[in-house]
């Protein structure tokens, strides 16, 4: 789906509701780190593009409004989160068909 991460980052952007560029860098670092909990955590995103893109923008989301104050690993704990991130799982290691 979105391989570019200028697309990604547009579309994170949207998903955030914001709408100036003041803070891209901050939010491009933000996505990338959410990409590699999701993969240290053993999830393919060529499984579910758009699930794997939810769960990383709401990752994304939560690490800029609490930015300083947690770590990726409890914005993982958000039970939304946890739920989206433990079905992305299951697809990964079945090929897709959980």
């Amino acid at each position: 789906m979105l391989d570019n991460m200028t697309e990604r980052l547009s579309l994170c952007k949207k998903y955030m509701i914001i709408d100036h560029d003041e803070d891209d860098m901050l939010i491009s670092s933000l996505l990338a780190a959410s990409d590699e909990y999701l993969e240290g955590a053993g999830i393919n995103r060529d499984i579910s593009p758009s699930q794997y893109d939810l769960v990383a923008n709401a990752m994304t989301l939560e690490a800029y409004e609490t930015r300083g104050l947690t770590k990726m690993v409890e914005i993982a704990q958000s039970p939304a989160i946890r739920q989206r991130i433990v079905q992305l799982k299951l697809r990964s290691n079945y090929g897709g068909n959980a």
